[in-house]
């Protein structure tokens, strides 16, 4: 049975034990102060935990690296190589700002994803990894419920393969993690992966493709433009996922602009 497959199986499960005990009389219109840097768009934060401004603490704008020249992710052209090239590496970083939620509307929380990885571009190849943390915050809970929350016990990782040609680059980002589900008492629900299933239900904001399989051309890495994708899990699955993914490249990908950007597609779904 395939990852995703359990992942499927998995977020019925979580969902089902999340309604247990839930009292459909309606959800707590105030949100509790982030115990930690984490506060999801649309909650009076506008980004996800620990997202740097630019160093004149105004937020940089993605575009050009840092000589200026315009050239792609930290200033290095982008296009295909050839075999006598070295390897260009290129960092990048994911943002997941996401919620969860359920039938009855009050058991809800907050999903912050963040993970930073480098990518190996060849001459025709692409390959890449990344690691990062993604943190669950309780939103609000039903009366009388017995869920407790969830909690990523493993992971997040990303692994990436790809390919390069004359319109851009074609990734493919495959999402692993072990999340377990608990009730009240802390005993477990359910655990095992739901990252990439919930990355299989994006589709691309400003790139075509969800981010499990997504185009980006060269002019949008040459102007380091972040790509983003939109969130909605079916509720037919039992899974119940709504925001947005990005992904930003190069060395200053990670700037306030970006998570801005983010919390914008995120907010707009929601």
């Amino acid at each position: 049975m395939s990852t995703r497959t359990i992942a499927a199986l998995l977020a019925t499960v979580l969902a089902l034990g999340a309604c247990a005990g839930a009292d459909p009389g309606g959800a707590g219109e105030e949100e509790p102060t982030p115990t930690t840097a984490a506060t999801p768009a649309g909650s009076g934060g506008g980004g996800p935990a620990g997202a740097p401004a630019g160093d004149d603490g105004s937020g940089a704008a993605a575009g050009g690296g840092e000589d200026g020249d315009g050239g792609g992710p930290g200033g290095v052209a982008t296009e295909q190589r050839t075999d006598d090239e070295d390897d260009l590496v290129v960092p990048f970083h994911v943002h997941g700002n996401l919620w969860s939620d359920e039938p009855s509307g009050c058991n809800q929380d907050a999903v912050v994803i963040q993970m930073t990885g480098e990518l190996t571009v060849g001459s025709g190849d692409i390959l890449g990894a990344g690691t990062g943390a993604m943190n669950f915050l309780d939103l609000s809970r039903c009366p009388g419920t017995d869920y407790g929350g969830h909690e990523t016990t493993d992971g997040p990782t990303v692994q990436i393969i790809g390919s390069v040609d004359g319109e851009g680059w074609t990734l493919s980002f495959d999402f692993d993690d072990a999340t377990r589900s608990f009730f009240t008492d802390g005993s477990t629900i359910g655990e095992g992966p739901i990252l990439d299933f919930i990355a299989m239900h994006s589709t691309g904001s400003n790139v075509e493709g969800p981010i499990i399989s997504f185009h980006v051309t060269h002019e949008q890495l040459d102007a380091d433009e972040p790509a983003y994708f939109e969130v909605r899990t079916p509720t037919e699955t039992g899974a119940w996922y709504t925001g947005a993914f990005g992904v930003a490249w190069g060395e200053d990908g990670n700037t306030e602009a970006f998570v801005s950007g983010l919390s914008d597609v995120a907010a707009a779904v929601r």
